[in-house]
């Protein structure tokens, strides 16, 4: 049994992603196996078919393995020309998939890459509670008010923002009510409000608050005195975490596949992976192919996609005397960008204000600048040009750790829509 996703053929993928830069270590081992099977002219191929083909070509197939591709559960995200395969101890295992596929490839000579299902974990969050904490600091460091007043008069549209995280309460939170949207699909149908990828639902849940929290920063309307980095937007949440799990890369992946499916403008995701060497060859060709840049040496995804539509964001120093990396996350040739994320204010909950800490929130605020610069029409490819060219020095964390540096600087909102603004006139 399959579910398939229709094939795009070259996607023209314009969406600007998000990510966290963080390192996270495979845990759990789970049953999914993820499946990517090319032709050498890169023509995507069914794995379900390569039974059939291989005794077309005149070897003899494993009827073990035959019987288990007719009868399974494939999920196909044909944008990012992948397969889920629902592999299981009690009837084929991974390693006995990724086996036949390795051999059926070899035979055919076709390129595959096949490997075990991981989980991942979002950006780390010290869950800071202050009783006493009234305002968004962090907000008035970054000129925000500036930012608004000058970009307002250059809003053309409203921005599809997609966060995949955890659920978010829609209908009770008046946070979010106003930013609820239908959005269509490129393949048919649609999605109102987000998806469950849990489940498989259009239930999303929010037992764990981190999504709530994330969506707040980026894109919350004025509420309990708090508003979010962006206002002109629609928030589609494509849940793959909850109070349980962290998320899944399968999940992931098939949340990315929706992204593209909806057309979303912005992406932000704080989750990331320590791959296999047959998680990253198969992924970095499946990020390649979507955004045609060549392809780097890397070992965690997604993070080190690159490209010049993702953003890869850690953590600012709260300090006030200078602009510095925080202690504790993620730097190098890989990060563009450093924002606030240490206590970064996420509203109001049963009475408490709430802080919290992580590359995570930075993520949020970085997405809430690109959909700002979006909604003022600014051409996806130019959207991360723009914020790394009007970012501030970053130092290192400490002078003796002189080469921890990021390859971009602490981002500068109000700079940075000046230069957008700048820009969209000269264009004109």
């Amino acid at each position: 049994m399959r579910e398939i996703c229709p094939s795009h053929r070259q996607p023209q993928l314009h969406i600007i992603s998000l990510f966290v830069a963080f390192h996270i270590g495979a845990s759990a081992l789970l049953s999914d196996t993820i499946v990517s099977i090319k032709t050498n002219d890169s023509e995507w191929q069914d794995i379900a078919e390569l039974p059939q083909k291989m005794t077309h070509a005149g070897f003899v197939v494993d009827e073990k393995i035959a019987l288990f591709l007719k009868a399974v559960r494939i999920e196909t995200l044909g944008y990012i020309e992948t397969q889920i395969v629902k592999t299981s101890p009690s009837t084929v295992d991974s390693d006995e998939l990724c086996g036949f596929v390795a051999n059926a490839s070899a035979k055919l000579s076709l390129e595959s890459n096949c490997a075990r299902d991981i989980n991942g974990k979002r950006g780390r969050s010290l869950n800071v509670n202050d009783p006493d904490a009234r305002y968004q600091k962090h907000f008035r460091r970054l000129e925000m008010g500036g930012v608004w007043r000058l970009s307002l008069p250059y809003v053309k549209r409203k921005v599809k923002v997609a966060v995949i995280d955890s659920g978010i309460d829609f209908y009770y939170d008046r946070d979010f009510s106003p930013l609820k949207a239908v959005f269509p699909k490129k393949s048919g149908g649609f999605i109102e409000g987000g998806w469950n990828f849990l489940t498989d639902t259009p239930n999303l849940t929010n037992d764990d608050r981190h999504g709530t929290h994330i969506c707040r920063i980026l894109a919350a309307k004025t509420n309990n005195g708090m508003a979010g980095i962006a206002s002109n937007v629609s928030l589609v949440v494509l849940q793959t975490a909850d109070s349980v799990t962290s998320g899944h890369l399968g999940h992931f992946l098939a949340a990315l596949n929706m992204a593209i499916d909806l057309q979303v403008d912005v992406l932000s995701m704080s989750v990331a992976f320590n791959m296999s060497g047959a998680h990253r060859r198969a992924f970095s060709l499946m990020w390649n192919a979507l955004h045609n840049v060549p392809g780097v040496p890397w070992d965690q995804y997604p993070c080190q996609f690159g490209g010049p539509l993702s953003m890869c964001v850690t953590v600012q120093s709260n300090s006030k005397k200078r602009k510095v990396l925080a202690s504790g996350y993620s730097w190098g040739k890989i990060v563009d960008l450093a924002t606030f994320g240490n206590k970064i204010y996420v509203g109001d909950y049963k009475g408490r204000s709430e802080y919290r800490s992580g590359t995570s929130y930075a993520t949020a605020i970085v997405a809430g600048i690109a959909a700002i610069l979006i909604s003022m029409d600014v051409e996806p490819k130019m959207v991360k040009p723009l914020m790394i060219y009007h970012a501030d020095p970053l130092l290192p964390k400490s002078p003796r750790r002189i080469n921890h540096t990021i390859r971009g600087g602490a981002l500068n909102p109000l700079n940075t829509v000046k230069g957008a603004i700048h820009y969209i006139t000269s264009r004109a």
